[in-house]
């Protein structure tokens, strides 16, 4: 079992040169991953279910942000503008929530450092990528707290990609505009250097055009500038309203990485903004250019590696930086459609040492790190932005009385053992498990075992069980908000408070799995089979009935009804998914992958721990997945179409109180065709959505809430438009 140490790993190509079926299909098998173990080994080795996205497969597809990746992926259900703090909503195996994931470039985390809310726009850029590891179920043995649902590893370009690079250009309607550079240049025989900038806008179609009896209403209110108010009155509100509905998304950043032999740092900065009236219905709220969140994430980070005989040592050292914009700001029906500033932050330093010993038989590899945090949690609605410099202070939204700020240090420290052993030429035996304790919510230890198993070469069985949790973050356990009115007797009264619960607990998950893998020819069949049970949800209560913490006031005014954020309940998932591929290479320039991956997922919530238990939310019971991937001479062309069953929302039936309301399901086929000319120069086309399906997304709380949509509008038929030169 000889592997590549602590490796970033080179990829393969899938089919370069391959004209043998047998062989091109093989050589997909033999896919080089390293998220499954930190450790490269072979993809059919590894025990985890992996999907592995190359560049050939990026380009070709013309993937813009790792959102379009993902929703690409079977398992994967996105829900488009449907989350009020990432944007975009995301399930995998019927596990809600961007901040379930991880992500990392290179093997370091690059989201939000104490697991903040991101939105996965342009802000996380492909160009550079080798290819992209996304690890489905539970990471915490490997890479701590919050790999709860999946992790998804970006692999950069390395030395044994010589000089290279790519300038990109691309326009679509509604004005959108995305341009981006790339350059890759060698230092010596083991060093590179890789620069990226990256800019994109989408102001986004008029949503009229597409939905008018959605947004009708909303129009006419931006027009009068007056509003609708929750008890059906009518708010005229001080700040000036623009009459256009406008949404727009923006991506900006760079990335500046160096490898030398034996040490490796990069510099990767990225802003985005999106509307935050996102899920909300247009006449309970404000869809302006200015009523937007801002998000600014950077990351820096350098490691120094070394292998000598059986061993090998990685030491990293990485510094993250969050912020939200201090502009950023909410107008709807709770704000009274004036602005709301926000604020939040949170800066970490970690060091990590890495170790690995490998003989032909048995590699163990094991670490510790050191974590220091500092954040600022989110601020309720105030009524001026923050001040850059100084104490973050300010006042609550309408009224004189000064906001509760919770500034947060904390320190973290862990270790994790990993040991793999090969028996003879078909088992292979992992066992691994991490500690880590947080100063502020304790302990935790999560195990993991793998078994893999190959009777024949064509043949593959994994045998996994994996456990993970989710920290409670800064933003799950001190987000506060809700609004004070006057009383009439010169203080303040409110309906409704979101206040903090320093005691939240983290959620747990274990998960088992059975997959098999068996190659026919050129194809390649494949069953996964899971169970899943997550504990100690995040969820939400009275105050009155649970931590009475408040005694019915805050700030000392009267509040009717507080609600807490507490851990309760359970959520019990099980699932399959089925997947049939076709490889096919007649020459080097003639290729075609296809593929069909049908899923099924399932699930119980028992939503308080008292019972009844209910269908689990926010998921679509079955989806299928067709794709095709075409090279041909100068031509590739990509369709990828997804058939979905009806999508289950939050709220209960009122005859059945174990059963969801729906929306109905959809079908989307999307299509991309790139012309490779001569001298590096490519022109290609994307089409979101060909056949102009109207279908709605599953906002958190359709239904219940009233400021949301019935079901979220998902965007109509786009095209865009680009040009690409290569070096």
């Amino acid at each position: 079992m000889r592997n590549s140490v602590l490796a970033v790993g080179l990829g393969v190509p899938l089919m370069a040169g391959v004209q043998d079926p047998y062989e091109a299909v093989q050589r997909l098998m033999a896919t080089p991953v390293i998220s499954a173990t930190r450790v490269l080994q072979a993809w059919d080795w590894a025990p985890a279910t992996v999907h592995v996205v190359d560049k050939e497969q990026i380009r070709r597809r013309r993937y813009r942000s790792l959102l379009e990746l993902l929703e690409d992926l079977p398992e994967f259900k996105v829900d488009r503008a449907s989350d009020y703090d990432s944007y975009h909503a995301i399930t995998v195996r019927g596990i809600r929530g961007q901040t379930r994931l991880v992500i990392l470039l290179d093997g370091v985390r690059i989201a939000g450092p104490t697991n903040e809310p991101v939105p996965l726009l342009e802000n996380f850029p492909l160009q550079q990528a080798f290819r992209v590891e996304v690890m489905v179920g539970p990471g915490s043995a490997l890479f701590g707290a919050d790999a709860f649902a999946g992790v998804v590893n970006i692999i950069s370009r390395g030395p044994e990609e010589g000089r290279s690079g790519e300038w990109a250009l691309e326009g679509g309607d509604a004005r959108s505009r995305r341009t981006s550079l790339f350059h890759h240049q060698p230092l010596g025989d083991e060093g590179s250097l890789r620069l990226l900038a990256f800019r994109a806008g989408d102001p986004q179609p008029d949503p009229m055009e597409a939905w008018p009896g959605e947004w009708g209403a909303g129009l006419a209110a931006h027009r009068a500038g007056t509003f609708r108010d929750l008890s059906g009155g009518l708010v005229t509100p001080s700040a000036p309203v623009d009459a256009a509905l406008t949404q727009p998304l923006d991506a900006t950043g760079f990335l500046v990485g160096v490898r030398l032999k034996g040490f490796e740092a990069f510099l990767f900065q990225r802003d985005s903004a999106f509307p935050s009236s996102v899920a909300n219905r247009p006449d309970y709220s404000i869809y302006n250019d200015a009523a937007l969140l801002g998000v600014r994430q950077t990351t820096l980070s350098a490691a120094f590696r070394w292998e000598e005989g059986d061993w090998g040592h990685l030491s990293t050292l990485t510094g993250q930086r969050f912020s939200l914009d201090p502009a950023s700001n909410y107008r709807n029906a709770i704000t009274r459609y004036e602005p709301g500033y926000e604020y939040m932050a949170s800066t970490t330093l970690r060091w990590e040492q890495q170790v690995t010993w490998h003989t032909s038989t048995m590699t163990l590899h094991g670490g510790w790190f050191l974590e220091g945090q500092e954040s600022i949690a989110k601020t309720p609605d105030l009524q001026e932005p923050v001040q850059g410099q100084g104490p973050i202070r300010g006042k609550l939204l309408g009224t004189t009385l000064d906001a509760d700020i919770y500034s947060l240090r904390e320190g973290v420290l862990g270790a994790n053992l990993q040991g793999q052993r090969r028996v003879g030429d078909q088992l292979e035996l992992t066992l691994g498990a991490r500690w880590e304790r947080h100063g502020r919510y304790g302990s935790t230890l999560h195990p993991r075992l793998g078994l893999v198993w190959k009777p024949q070469p064509r043949a593959t069985w994994k045998l996994l069980y994996g456990s993970a949790y989710l920290a409670p973050s800064p933003f799950d356990a001190y987000n506060h908000y809700g609004t004070f009115q006057a009383d009439g007797a010169g203080g303040y009264q409110s309906d409704f408070w979101h206040l903090p619960n320093p005691g939240l607990r983290p959620m747990r998950l274990t998960t088992g799995e059975l997959a098999h893998y068996r190659t026919v020819g050129a194809w390649l069949f494949g069953g996964t089979a899971f169970a899943t049970e997550a504990r100690h949800l995040f969820g939400v209560a009275s105050d009155a009935a649970s931590t009475r913490m408040y005694g019915g006031q805050f700030k000392g005014w009267p509040v009717a009804f507080i609600e807490v954020p507490v851990n309760q309940g359970a959520l019990r998932l099980h699932g399959l998914t089925l997947q049939a591929e076709r490889v096919r290479e007649w020459s080097p320039r003639r290729r075609l992958r296809a593929g069909l991956h049908a899923s099924w997922v399932e699930g119980r919530l028992d939503a308080t721990g008292r019972g009844p238990w209910a269908e689990a939310p926010y998921i679509s019971p079955l989806s299928t997945r067709l794709q095709a991937d075409l090279d041909w001479e100068s031509w590739s062309l990509s369709a990828r179409w997804i058939l979905t069953s009806q999508q289950r929302l939050l709220p209960l039936e009122s005859a059945d109180s174990t059963r969801r309301e729906t929306l109905p399901g959809f079908g989307r086929l999307d299509l991309t065709a790139t012309c490779r000319f001569k001298r590096g120069l490519e022109a290609y086309g994307r089409l979101e959505n060909a056949l102009d399906a109207r279908y709605r997304g599953v906002p958190p709380q359709s239904r219940i809430n009233p400021l949301e949509f019935q079901g979220t509008p998902q965007p109509a038929r786009r095209w865009s438009l680009g040009v690409e030169l290569r070096w």
